[in-house]
């Protein structure tokens, strides 16, 4: 699944990549600037999960999702929204 970057700065927009595995209990994201994938692991109760580590946080909003780091939405699948 692709999110697209919420405030973009210049002139471009960066995306972020999530792989889930076959279960959905972990969650691989690709931040640009990042040298490679980030491993979440899946937290809560069923319809209200979140995906982890560290500042990292892999929201499900409505039908699609939110990256959010140290509390502030980054990627989203719906950028102009930040939902």
């Amino acid at each position: 699944m692709q999110l697209n970057e919420v405030n973009p700065t210049g002139t471009s927009t960066s995306l972020s990549a999530v792989i889930f595995n076959d279960d959905r209990k972990k969650a691989e994201v690709f931040i640009p600037g990042e040298p490679g994938g980030i491993i979440l692991s899946r937290k809560g109760k069923e319809g209200s999960y979140a995906w982890k580590k560290g500042k990292l946080c892999l929201l499900q909003k409505d039908k699609g999702y939110a990256l959010k780091k140290s509390n502030k939405i980054i990627f989203s699948s719906d950028p102009t929204t930040g939902s």
